[in-house]
């Protein structure tokens, strides 16, 4: 009987894991977590990991200068594709917060070419993106684009916040610097990556050093992911 027990505990934790992260990641790479490590994989652990960090130009101005249920409108439709994109290259959303994203890959299931898949992730989310500024256009609705960075390093993921607002979410190193790099991208055209993650997707990508960025205490290296190389699928 104990050992009923035991298992139908585990079933319901399994289920109710499931119902409280689902929206975070893919089915696939949430039963994967659940398989790995049962009802532990969301109470916090170290990986390392990359981060991409989204956030769409100019959305003040734009949901400023129109009606609010459009903009509602256009954040369902944009944010349900790059989710798409996210999940379908093993990706997990972190948070979707008005005019951002933030997205980890390699995480809460170790991946080893989490950056490659980052990289890849943040090329097809410009082609979607691309995609429903025509369709847009083509209804007559206002587009925008959007600047993307991603940065290679160590996160930690769990359960974060006080008891009963607590939010499934990363901290870390990595989640630092993607958020500082689309500070200094000012561009639509590329994907903004740090040193590490360069060195990461470089047999992959084309890339090129940017202008080095520089805060109030040092002066970072930046690279700039231009498209796949060629022969690279």
């Amino acid at each position: 009987m104990n050992s009923f027990n035991s298992l139908a505990k585990e079933l319901k934790d399994k289920e109710e894991a499931r119902a409280a992260y689902f929206g975070h990641m893919s089915g696939e790479l949430l039963t994967e977590a659940l398989k790995s490590k049962g009802k532990n994989a969301f109470t916090g652990e170290r990986f390392n990991a990359s981060v991409l960090f989204a956030e769409i130009i100019g959305f003040t101005e734009l949901s400023s200068s129109l009606d609010p249920r459009q903009v509602v409108s256009l954040l369902n439709e944009y944010f349900s594709r790059m989710n798409e994109v996210v999940f379908r290259n093993k990706g997990m959303l972190n948070k979707n917060t008005g005019a951002s994203l933030l997205a980890l890959f390699g995480a809460p299931v170790p991946l080893k070419e989490h950056a490659v898949k980052a990289v890849t992730a943040a090329l097809e989310m410009k082609k979607a993106l691309n995609s429903l500024r025509d369709k847009w256009a083509g209804e007559g609705k206002p587009v925008f684009d959007i600047k993307i960075s991603v940065a290679a390093g160590e996160v930690v993921l769990g359960n974060i916040g006080s008891e009963g607002q607590a939010e499934y979410s990363a901290v870390g190193g990595a989640v630092n610097s993607a958020s500082r790099l689309n500070i200094f991208n000012n561009s639509a055209a590329g994907v903004l990556i740090t040193v590490q993650t360069n060195e990461l997707v470089k047999a992959y990508f084309e890339t090129r050093q940017a202008e080095s960025k520089k805060d109030s205490n040092s002066a970072e290296v930046l690279f700039e992911v231009v498209g796949i190389k060629k022969g690279v699928r």
